[in-house]
């Protein structure tokens, strides 16, 4: 099974650009009110579709959704490229970054389809702003759901998030993706040293 996610992110969204390649990347805006896709549009509260490749290299799933989003009229809704790719057997996890997004997934009639939810917290917030987040996303998927949850954070708001993840009992995770720093501020010489420094703090916790 080929995985997928569909994130709701602002610039996280250009560095996705920057990673992919088209047709492997594409964008919809839920910022036009409509939920109307438009092909790689990247503005604030823009919605990505990260199509991962078979390992056997077939295409086929990547040209359907590309089409589906080039030449679909009226354009399809964050639902139907879902849709679509759960048709075709791809894993779609929720990607969601704020608490508004939270509420919107949950007004999917395809939530409980998805593989797992990703609370996501941007960078730029300290540890306050980390907990008072999460509270909020974690207090609206209370209840209304019962797929897994991970919870983690970007730039500054890597560790914090990690944090409160482990205290909490979620999946969570660690990687050059979301910091190049360990909890210190030095600069990790790997991606191994970033994982070693949070088994230490998960230890802490047990």
């Amino acid at each position: 099974m080929r995985l997928v996610a569909l994130v709701d992110r602002d610039d996280h969204a250009r560095q996705a650009l920057e990673r992919a390649r088209v047709p492997q990347l594409a964008c919809i805006d839920r910022a036009a009110g409509d939920g109307a896709a438009r092909e790689l549009e990247l503005t604030p509260g823009s919605v990505c579709a990260l199509v991962g490749e078979a390992s056997s290299g077939k295409s086929t799933v990547l040209t359907a959704i590309w089409t589906l989003l080039e030449a679909a009229a009226p354009p399809p809704t964050i639902d139907d490229v879902a849709r679509a790719l759960l048709e075709q057997d791809i894993a779609v996890e929720a990607g969601l970054w704020s608490a508004d997004a939270v509420d919107a997934w949950l007004d999917s009639p395809l939530r409980d389809k998805h593989l797992r939810v990703l609370l996501e917290l941007a960078d730029g917030m300290n540890e306050d702003d980390v907990h008072e987040a999460a509270d909020d996303m974690l207090d609206r998927l209370h209840g209304r759901t019962e797929l897994p949850v991970l919870l983690h954070g970007a730039g500054t708001s890597a560790w914090p998030a990690y944090h409160y993840a482990v205290r909490m009992g979620l999946d969570t995770r660690i990687g050059l993706e979301d910091t190049l720093e360990l909890p210190d501020g030095t600069t990790a010489r790997d991606n191994a040293a970033l994982v070693h420094a949070a088994r230490v703090m998960a230890g802490s916790h047990v």
